[in-house]
């Protein structure tokens, strides 16, 4: 695939209904974050826009998608949040990467781009 500016193959997940293993629940089965950004599209974002070591700021952080994509891709992150519910989220987010956080399993969506391996 390449890269275009309309991103239409990007699973919407915010209404709970694709979510899948991605969303963050509860022990009922209640999504922890209504919005919670899908890490396909954060990935797409963040290797579109900066290079490893960089930092990425997420001034609004939520369930801490930015920066789970952030630390697999080689990146440094700055997360802001203030409900403390979603801090505790966020920081046992990334203590313990879930198999439905890792970044790999979309890197053949990029088999065209040149030098993956390295940005």
């Amino acid at each position: 695939m390449f890269v275009t500016d309309v991103w239409d193959d990007i699973r919407e997940l915010t209404s709970g209904y694709f979510a899948g293993d991605e969303a963050l629940r509860d022990a009922d089965g209640n999504r922890l974050h209504k919005q919670q950004a899908p890490i396909q599209l954060l990935l797409r974002i963040i290797l579109s826009s900066t290079n490893p070591g960089d930092v990425v700021l997420d001034p609004f952080a939520g369930s801490g998608t930015t920066s789970v994509v952030a630390a697999q891709l080689g990146r440094k992150s700055i997360g802001i949040e203030l409900d403390a519910q979603n801090v505790m989220l966020i920081q046992n987010r990334l203590a313990e990467q879930r198999e439905s956080d890792d970044v790999s399993r979309f890197f053949n969506d990029y088999t065209y781009t040149p030098g993956l391996e390295a940005i």
